[in-house]
């Protein structure tokens, strides 16, 4: 028998024996009064007995069936994986009175391959010390949470999410890592405000409001870096939402954000990068009123790359698509915006700036456009005013600077709002206050042939223009990016082309990362 030697002279002086890890087998469905986990006769709450009280990690095998939990809470103290079968459903059915599961402490915990039925109470409590992983876990009830206890100080734990459905609220508190990957959640929150250092990374990660009825959607409080990749948000409620503190930092790539009922919106000097995404077909019910796909405020600083805008649908009185007020700072790269628009009651009261709105403000607002392509909608609501770029308050408090730019449709500017502008084509009038000289105006949409939204390669839709376009090498040099929206090459032939695409590049569409680029519209 192994031993550890205990020193002369102690009261337990001698050998006491050694605990090694151990597999339980849970034999029983249902929840006696325990008993001890014996072997042909154990409930996997006796299981859990046993391994809270060995000093390793144990392992629990939970067969496929419905085991309901009549005695309460299922306490996990210790490290220990509890495994359900991988071909039939191992469902874990709570009384609905307590919490189906606690982690206290500062074990690691892994839960893989079981159903958790919790009925109005919490699915999950758990420690923000302890490691706890999820790995093929269906959470079935929208009334039911996985929960991260918010307040008090930071933990240094954290929560994993792999290959798992969370049809219910899921927190991660004061956690160090919240960290998901090819999942679908309802509606996760990240932080709770003061302090909250959580960092966050989602990869491959869909919140879905159709999970539930409503509470859905993405909401960031914490001071730790948060990473979006391929990330999808769709018919939220609540959209997607930075405020209470600032992250150190806001990194999203290829996100779709789509059919959501509110933005993606800072109300904190965050910095944001959004590279590669699609904003399509997102309609704002916002009380007060808002854009439909972001909202950038409270000197939120934010820089938007290769990415597209696409009938969007606001219902306030200034920006479409996008809002940039209150001090925040929007530069806007190589991207598209598409049939963005309001809804006819906030058209009908004369809503400005269907695609991008502003409002100035004393702390500094600013917008900077470089290489971007606006189309107004086909059809739009009666009452609009700059069925592209509109906004209000005085030129003083707003940088607003349009560069290499196509605005192909109208402006509603307040007088001197225009600042730099180099090298743009509006077509097809002249209400954008750009400098004759230095741009083309009142070019028709005839001769701007910009075609259609589409797939032209990269990762999002845009217009391509024809070759025989104005658009053709005609931007300003000086202003020239070194790639297009697709990440093409730039210049082409005798120079940089107007808009967010550079006609006739190609690429082998592989990254740094050695991935292909993949088109996020579909």
């Amino acid at each position: 028998m192994s031993c550890i030697r205990v020193l002369a002279g102690s009261v337990l002086a001698g050998c006491l024996p050694v605990v090694h890890a151990a597999t339980f087998s849970v034999t029983r469905v249902d929840d006696p009064l325990p008993n001890g986990c014996l072997i042909g006769d154990c409930s996997l709450r006796e299981a859990l007995l046993a391994a809270n009280i060995n000093v390793d990690s144990d392992v629990i095998q939970v067969p496929s069936g419905t085991y309901a939990q009549t005695r309460g809470t299922l306490a996990i103290s210790n490290s220990v994986q509890i495994l359900g079968s991988t071909t039939t459903p191992t469902i874990i059915d709570g009384d609905g009175v307590q919490a189906l599961f606690n982690v206290s402490g500062t074990p690691t915990v892994l839960l893989a391959n079981v159903a958790l039925q919790a009925h109005g109470v919490h699915a999950l409590d758990l420690s923000r010390n302890a490691n706890t992983t999820l790995d093929q876990v269906l959470v079935a009830n929208s009334d039911s949470q996985v929960w991260v206890v918010n307040g008090g100080i930071n933990g240094n734990g954290s929560l994993e999410i792999r290959r798992s459905e969370i049809r219910a609220y899921t927190t991660c508190g004061r956690l160090a890592l919240c960290r998901i990957s090819n999942s679908s959640l309802l509606r996760l929150q990240v932080g709770d405000g003061g302090s909250a250092l959580t960092r966050l990374e989602l990869t491959r990660v869909i919140i879905d409001g159709a999970l539930a009825a409503d509470g859905s959607g993405l909401v960031i409080q914490t001071g730790g870096a948060v990473s979006l990749i391929d990330t999808t948000i769709t018919r939220t409620d609540l959209g997607f939402s930075i405020g209470a503190v600032a992250p150190s930092q806001v990194s999203i790539d290829a996100l779709s954000f789509v059919d959501n009922m509110a933005p993606v919106r800072a109300t904190v000097a965050a910095q944001v990068a959004v590279t590669n995404s699609v904003f399509r077909s997102n309609t704002s019910v916002v009380s007060g009123g808002g854009p439909g796909a972001i909202h950038a405020r409270s000197g939120s600083s934010w820089v938007i790359d290769g990415s597209t805008f696409d009938r969007n649908t606001g219902n306030g009185s200034v920006g479409g698509a996008l809002l940039v007020e209150t001090g925040a700072q929007m530069l806007i790269r190589n991207s598209t915006f598409s049939s963005n628009s309001f809804t006819s009651a906030a058209a009908g009261a004369g809503a400005r700036g269907a695609a991008l709105g502003y409002r100035s403000d004393a702390a500094g607002t600013s917008v900077i456009l470089r290489h971007v392509t606006m189309v107004r909608p086909a059809i739009a609501p009666v009452g609009i005013v700059g069925t592209l770029i509109g906004g209000t308050g005085t030129e003083t408090g707003l940088v607003l600077n349009v560069l290499n730019s196509i605005l192909s449709g109208s402006c509603a500017l307040e007088a001197a709002a225009m600042d730099a502008n180099l090298g743009n084509i509006e077509s097809p009038g002249d209400s954008c206050d750009l400098a004759p000289a230095n741009n083309m105006v009142n070019v028709t949409s005839g001769n701007l042939a910009l075609g259609a939204l589409a797939d032209h390669g990269g990762p999002t839709f845009t217009y391509e223009p024809a070759p025989t376009s104005p658009a053709i090498n005609n931007a300003n040099a000086s202003f020239c990016l070194a790639i297009d929206q697709r990440n093409y090459a730039r210049p082409f032939g005798g120079g940089c082309d107007v808009g967010s695409t550079e006609a006739g590049s190609r690429s082998e569409g592989i990254f740094a990362n050695g991935f292909e680029c993949r088109n996020v519209n579909a």
